[in-house]
């Protein structure tokens, strides 16, 4: 903080010693009040100091006015000098060109330099002779490469034009596969609501069959009904079947994942439909899923497993 306030003190000090007006009062001052500085600064008595002076009177008008001169007033004049000069100057050196065009040169120098202009003028026209040459055979190597690459603007132009019309008809092509694929999805989802109108009737049709006896029995594990008469001991089982004979037959208790690949790789079962099975299952207690993931047969599940399994093998 110190060191702050001082190089600012510093600062303004300098600007104040060294501004044109202050430099010159200072000066000034000095040079008018000298001998009331040798009185203040000598080596008497303070009585005798005193004495003299009270006799100096110190001038602050006179160094005033040397400033304000020195500011103001002697910038023109050394303006004007230097105006001077430089007019000066300039004048000398047209006094001497002058002199120097009009002092005459010798005869033999003269034949010289008129034999130089003419040698020179030679050696121009050979030049611009040269160069003219050198500008046509120029242009002819340009025109012969030049032709090349025309000839191979114009190809990728006509590849171009034509590539634009196949891209155009790519296009139609295209708009008309998108209206065509619109209207196949369109059928889609009309085929789609009749399988749904179809399988409602199956259904329907399966639910009156049951209903006169022509489904022998039920399945139950649980509260999942199964249809016996799908899955005898003469027809493949169906999925849901097929996990249950996997718990019944080789289960082994492990997480669900690998659970989901053993009956996909053994039983033949989808991993999706497989796991929507194993959680019914669990919503019906017959299986349960611990903290670590595995699943487990419950107690109440042992029992159905074996009454469901053991009840098909006796059909």
């Amino acid at each position: 903080m110190l060191d702050d306030i001082k190089d600012s003190i510093k600062a303004k000090l300098y600007d104040f010693a060294y501004t044109p007006f202050m430099s010159s009062y200072i000066i000034s001052w000095v040079l008018l009040n000298h001998k009331y500085l040798l009185v203040y600064f000598g080596d008497s008595t303070l009585e005798k100091k005193l004495m003299h002076l009270s006799v100096y009177h110190i001038e602050f008008l006179y160094p005033l006015y040397i400033a304000l001169i020195y500011v103001f007033i002697y910038p023109a004049f050394a303006l004007g000098f230097y105006y001077a000069t430089l007019f000066y100057n300039k004048w000398s050196k047209w006094v001497k060109q002058k002199i120097e065009n009009e002092t005459p040169i010798p005869q033999e120098e003269a034949r010289k330099i008129r034999a130089d202009i003419t040698r020179l003028s030679d050696e121009k026209d050979d030049t611009l002779i040269k160069l003219g040459k050198k500008e046509e055979e120029y242009k002819e190597k340009l025109k012969n490469a030049i032709q090349p690459l025309e000839s191979k603007t114009a190809s990728l132009s006509d590849r171009s034009t034509k590539a634009e019309q196949e891209l155009q008809q790519l296009l139609k092509e295209t708009e008309s596969l998108n209206s065509q694929l619109s209207q196949a999805n369109k059928m889609l989802d009309i085929k789609i609501e009749q399988c749904d109108e179809l399988q409602q009737k199956v259904e329907e049709l399966t639910s009156q069959l049951s209903a006169v006896g022509v489904v022998n029995a039920t399945v139950q594990v649980g509260s999942v009904q199964v249809d016996s008469s799908v899955a005898t001991n003469n027809e493949p089982d169906t999925d849901f079947m097929k996990v249950v004979r996997y718990f019944y037959d080789s289960y082994n208790i492990t997480d669900e994942e690998s659970l989901l690949n053993k009956l996909n790789s053994e039983k033949g079962v989808a991993k999706l439909v497989a796991r929507d099975i194993i959680n019914k299952l669990i919503s019906d207690n017959v299986l349960s899923k611990d903290n670590i993931n595995r699943i487990l047969i419950t107690p109440e599940g042992t029992s159905q497993l074996i009454k469901t399994i053991d009840g098909r093998n006796n059909e």
